[in-house]
């Protein structure tokens, strides 16, 4: 989810952020975004 931009990277003891409001996770989740590929070419 970090990756993704939905919260925020790991700061120790610290709770995560959110970093992605409500209503852009609606739009996401009614008009999903193809996943990228990962390419596992040598």
């Amino acid at each position: 989810m970090t990756d993704r931009g939905i919260i925020s990277g790991y700061q120790g003891s610290k709770p995560r952020e959110v970093l992605m409001s409500k209503e852009r996770w609606e739009e996401l989740k009614s008009n999903p975004e193809p996943e990228m590929e990962e390419s596992t070419e040598e």
